[in-house]
């Protein structure tokens, strides 16, 4: 437990193979790593394992981990990227990340488990999830994007013209679906307001909350 803890100075390191747990407080306050690859031997995540390691941008998390601990990616700040490769998340605390991040960092998950995230406690607290690994195009900003919900309706602007987008509730069940024209969508939704809805665009989804 506490390998590295409090090794602020620290700046690389590799994990071998042949760890099977990162332990509790592995790399608590090792504020100064830039990355960190965690190999696929990894089945589970202690608790505080990165806290405050707020130099990260980006965590891979393997499809080996079954299992991750309390507040492991509390105040990492810095994150914009996380990577889940495994096919069937497993639960985790609520604070495991920082708020900042649930909200505007992206979340990245393999194809076609979008539904399993939005699903799982408490994956569904990012705003933002993407099927597949970052690409440049995954990685550019979404602010040419604008999303409006109100009146039961979703109306997504600023997107090719063909592009589909579906609109999901959170329980994952597919409630519309609708194809860009001239750069926009409208879609009727029957979702309630006050409920979330997720959008998704592509291999992007977005959740907002009706008007």
């Amino acid at each position: 437990m506490g390998a590295f803890m409090l090794c602020g100075g620290l700046t690389s390191v590799t994990i071998p193979n042949s760890v099977t747990s990162i332990g509790d407080y592995a790399f608590y306050f090792c504020s100064g790593l830039p990355s960190i690859t965690i190999p696929n031997s990894v089945t589970s995540i202690g608790d505080y394992a990165f806290y405050f390691c707020s130099g990260l941008p980006s965590i891979t998390i393997p499809n080996s981990v079954s299992s991750i601990g309390a507040q492991t990616f509390a105040a990492c700040s810095g994150l914009t990227s996380v990577i889940s490769q495994m096919e069937n998340p497993c639960a985790i605390n609520s604070s495991c990340f920082e708020q900042n991040v649930y909200e505007n960092a992206t979340l990245y998950v393999p194809q076609g488990t979008i539904s399993k995230y939005n699903s799982t406690d408490y994956w569904y607290y990012f705003n933002n999830i993407v099927e597949g690994e970052p690409t440049g195009i995954e990685k550019a900003s979404l602010s040419q994007m604008k999303i409006e919900a109100g009146d039961g309706f979703i109306n997504v602007s600023g997107i090719a013209d063909g592009q589909k987008i579906a609109i999901y509730q959170t329980d994952g069940r597919q409630v519309a679906t609708a194809s860009a024209h001239n750069g926009t969508a409208s879609v009727a939704t029957g979702i309630n307001k006050g409920s979330t809805a997720i959008v998704k665009i592509g291999n992007r989804a977005v959740k907002v909350v009706m008007q």
